[in-house]
């Protein structure tokens, strides 16, 4: 089993081999948008105690982690131990996600978003820049 170690740059927390970068909810949602209107595909973890666990093994799981764009803290041990090692980060949850990024993704596109699987390639979201043309209301 492995341990959760930390060290201190500016915006950023280390677990064994993860880089939690994304520290809050907004944050999270601001970064996914970003990328959704760049169209720029990305693979964001969110990391909670059972990945830490399976951290500690060598393999698949451990590649993908150290592959991933965002990783953001799920488990409340996991925030909990970097608040006391002194970071200011927040609880960002898969199933918190998925609501709010649905919504984006409404509002980003009057089409639904696609999902595609190419060889090689990371799944990946089309977004067409709708927000601004209908006054920021989200089209039906």
């Amino acid at each position: 089993m492995s341990s959760i170690e930390l060290s201190r740059p500016a915006d950023a927390s280390i677990a064994p081999e993860v880089l939690v970068n994304l520290v809050s909810m907004p944050q999270a949602l601001q970064t996914i948008s970003q990328r959704a209107l760049a169209r720029q595909g990305f693979t964001l973890f969110t990391v909670n105690l059972d990945h830490i666990v399976k951290l500690g093994d060598a393999g698949a799981f451990r590649d993908a982690y150290a592959r991933a764009d965002f990783v953001s803290a799920d488990g409340w041990p996991i925030v909990w131990v970097m608040k006391r090692a002194g970071y200011d980060v927040e609880r960002t949850a898969g199933a918190d996600l998925l609501e709010p990024v649905c919504r984006l993704a409404r509002c980003i596109s009057s089409a639904p978003v696609r999902r595609r699987r190419r060889p090689g390639s990371k799944f990946w979201a089309s977004a067409i820049p709708a927000c601004g043309s209908s006054g920021g209301k989200r089209r039906k």
